[in-house]
């Protein structure tokens, strides 16, 4: 039982890293298309 509750800490704590990275990731990719549209002026439009 001990190696299954070691196993289930390292999966818990892989998922919350990943989970970190995405959302992460998610932001950076939304701020950078935020400022691509404001470079282009399509914000006007989209807003």
């Amino acid at each position: 039982m001990s190696s299954l509750n070691a196993l289930d800490k390292v999966i818990i704590r892989l998922l919350k890293v990943t989970i970190i990275v995405s959302t992460f990731l998610i932001l950076v990719n939304g701020m950078s298309k935020r400022q691509t549209l404001d470079r282009f002026g399509f914000s006007g439009q989209l807003g």
